[in-house]
């Protein structure tokens, strides 16, 4: 699920990289060329089906110890 808002959040990340001067590189393993706008929001993860997450057991409270007084 974090892959796939980092993907459709892409180009956001990499204004906010660019603006503040970080170096980005392209990400396919094959050049050394640099960013130098932001790239497009990955449609492959945007279109991805969405896993089901099983509902968590609610957490029991614990009474938190009192202080020295």
């Amino acid at each position: 699920q974090i892959n796939q808002i980092i993907a459709k959040r892409q180009p956001d990340i990499d204004k906010i990289l660019l603006d503040y001067g970080v170096p980005l590189l392209v990400d396919d393993d094959t050049s050394m060329e640099r960013v130098t706008s932001p790239r497009p929001a990955s449609t492959a993860a945007a279109e991805a089906p969405k896993a089901e997450t099983p509902a968590s057991p609610a957490r029991p409270q614990v009474p938190m110890p009192a202080g020295p007084e």
